[in-house]
């Protein structure tokens, strides 16, 4: 399976400078401050992908409360919206968009700035939500040490995010022919003054529940629900690189299959190695075929993008592009497909073993070529039992447990009337 990070689509014009009065209209309940900070020049017009007033709004307000939400966790006041900050934030998101990556601002900002990208698709866009960007930048809680001085930037987003003194936030999204994809956020007054962390970057107060990041669009994976004795414990430093991997592994792979009525996987590091090494042999050769005589199942994705993707943007994009199959196989389910049915037309296996109820275990392991003009990934996953059995997939491939819901709910309506 592979993926192409240079979608095209059709823009219209857009005069970003208009475009924060038509979504404080639909503010209203909202507390937006109008008009209380420094002027701006309006930024020339430009071409980009279409992003309707509603979409932008509901996108805005995603991002405030995540943030209002995660402040008030930390004994933090929540950000009021501000109008020129917004105004500022979208026409610096659309210079990014229109640039093809972070350009250089034209003057010197009086305001604090968070700043995320990604490469999407048509599907990821409208999957995408406020709480993804705010997601990213409170992930470096694991980085940070609360109550001193920070000993460099690494957690920089973090602390603008909960700077106590930033009383304002602006939100700006724009997104390019290229499939890129821009989110600025702008606050007053600034953080991230030596000197002054300890008193403004505050502990969290009150514990983060998976409700509460349920609510607000982010991860469970920053609660440490990993004890003693449980199967998914591995090796991995709290809070490294690897255990972040290995945690949205589980987290993208178990969303999929709680769909389904199959159990959750756990993490299996033995199946990391062999997927990583695979990946990095695959890159190595520029061909992508599963590994000769594996015993365990394999998935594998590859995807070139135009900047550097995160970890877990590209797991993300894995199970996303594997999951959909399920398109190709609605016809099959309650059924004992064919060798010919399973391998004519659109591929499905990478989909039946995503969710193949007999399977327990999954390692995976990623690869990266960068350059400056391009980034390929390689993903690689195996899984421990192995799926896509012959014989065996009436009994390991379910439809979602939604759809069976559904057809009993209209059995039911039919019967009664």
């Amino acid at each position: 399976m592979k993926g192409n990070g240079n979608v095209q689509f059709i823009q219209p014009e857009l005069k970003p400078q208009n475009t924060s009065v038509k979504i404080i209209e639909k503010l209203k309940d909202t507390n937006v401050n109008l008009n209380l900070v420094e002027d701006l020049e309006p930024g020339p017009s430009y071409k980009m992908k279409f992003i309707s007033d509603d979409k932008r709004a509901r996108f805005v307000k995603e991002v405030l409360h995540a943030h209002n939400k995660l402040r008030e966790h930390h004994g933090t006041d929540p950000l009021d919206l501000e109008k020129k900050l917004m105004d500022d934030a979208q026409s610096y998101a659309d210079e990014c968009a229109k640039g093809g990556g972070i350009v250089p601002r034209r003057q010197v900002s009086n305001y604090g700035e968070n700043i995320w990208g990604l490469t999407t698709n048509a599907s990821d866009f409208e999957d995408f939500t406020g709480g993804r960007p705010v997601e990213k930048w409170y992930s470096e809680v694991k980085k940070y040490k609360f109550g001193a001085e920070p000993v460099d930037n690494s957690a920089g987003h973090l602390t603008q995010l909960l700077w106590s003194k930033s009383k304002y936030l602006g939100v700006g999204m724009a997104a390019n022919d290229n499939g890129q994809l821009f989110v600025v956020c702008e606050y007053y007054p600034p953080g991230n003054y030596l000197g002054e962390y300890p008193t403004n970057v505050k502990p969290l107060k009150k514990p983060l529940t998976e409700k509460d990041l349920k609510e607000i669009g982010i991860s469970s994976i920053f609660i440490n629900q990993i004890t003693d004795g449980s199967p998914n414990k591995t090796t991995a430093k709290p809070g490294s690189a690897e255990e972040l991997r290995q945690n949205y592994t589980l987290q993208f792979h178990n969303e999929k299959r709680l769909l389904h009525p199959v159990a959750p996987l756990v993490y299996n590091e033995e199946l990391e190695s062999l997927a990583k090494d695979w990946a990095e042999t695959l890159l190595k050769e520029g061909k992508f075929y599963h590994r000769p005589n594996n015993k365990y199942g394999e998935n594998i994705f590859f995807y070139t993008a135009s900047f550097y993707l995160e970890d877990d943007d590209v797991i993300r994009k894995s199970l996303n592009a594997w999951y959909n199959e399920i398109e190709a196989y609605v016809d099959l389910f309650d059924k004992e497909p064919s060798i010919e049915q399973l391998t004519s037309g659109t591929p499905t296996g990478h989909f039946t073993q995503v969710v193949w109820k007999g399977t327990t275990e999954v390692g995976l392991g990623v690869a990266r070529k960068d350059s400056d003009e391009s980034h390929l990934v390689v993903v690689v996953a195996n899984y421990a039992p192995p799926g896509n059995i012959l014989g065996r997939f009436r009994e390991n491939v379910f439809p979602p447990i939604e759809w069976k819901k559904n057809v009993t709910s209209n059995t039911g309506r039919n019967g009664a009337s």
